[in-house]
């Protein structure tokens, strides 16, 4: 009895990740969309746009003392993790 329980919920779970996979190929194939609202889709990127937005970004950066990071000492760790066995050997 064991064994007929065992195969009933491992082919329920097959089903289960077949369903899943097919839905998850289904929305995986479906385009891109645009989500702006409809006046912004009208919009171009032109040069004075980015002008300005590239002077909000500096702007933004000296305000917040984004410069001053670098004078900051900072340290680096490294970490290694070594698994022996199969495990391990996909590991590596």
């Amino acid at each position: 009895m064991q064994l007929k329980s065992l195969i009933h919920s491992s082919t329920r779970l097959l089903y289960a990740g077949l369903v899943f996979m097919s839905i998850s190929t289904v929305f995986e194939s479906c385009g891109l969309a645009d989500i702006r609202p409809k006046d912004m889709r009208k919009l171009s990127l032109e040069e004075t746009d980015q002008r300005r937005g590239r002077q909000l970004l500096a702007e933004a950066r000296l305000a917040q003392g984004a410069d001053h990071l670098r004078e900051h000492e900072t340290y680096t760790l490294e970490l290694v993790d070594n698994w022996r066995g199969l495990l391990g050997g996909f590991a590596n």
